[in-house]
């Protein structure tokens, strides 16, 4: 999500530019988006632009019952150069200021730690301790 972008890609992440999981396609049509954008409430700490990924998760009983909704988020600055081999979509894009790395430079373990998925699966632990009993 890229409040600059009125909230772009957003869920049509994946398939941004047309073609659903073409990475260098959707960042190519982001960069390109963003090139335009300088105004300094706009632009981050690190020289890019603000963004954040999101995850909607919900926990349900199997005869419909919504038990839980939650949502966890993962802020941080589009740059405009790649930075870093790991990760997939945008990670070599989005960085994490406080760790002046982009997800495509932190180690797996340190991103999964951070992620909106992370975040937002910590937020259903009380709800499934207390089904599970």
């Amino acid at each position: 999500m890229v409040p600059a972008l009125n909230g772009r890609p957003g869920v049509n992440s994946a398939r941004y530019a047309g073609k659903q999981g073409d990475d260098a396609a959707n960042n190519a049509r982001l960069l390109a988006e963003l090139a335009p954008l300088t105004p300094p409430s706009q632009v981050g700490d690190q020289g890019g632009v603000a963004a954040y990924y999101v995850c909607t998760a919900a926990l349900a009983h199997p005869t419909g019952e919504v038990r839980a909704v939650v949502e966890g988020r993962c802020h941080g600055v589009i740059l405009k150069k790649f930075r870093g081999q790991g990760g997939f979509g945008y990670d070599p894009l989005f960085l994490i200021p406080e760790w002046h790395q982009t997800f495509g430079e932190l180690s797996a373990r340190v991103k999964h730690a951070l992620s909106h998925r992370a975040r937002a699966l910590e937020q259903l632990r009380p709800t499934l301790r207390q089904l599970l009993g």
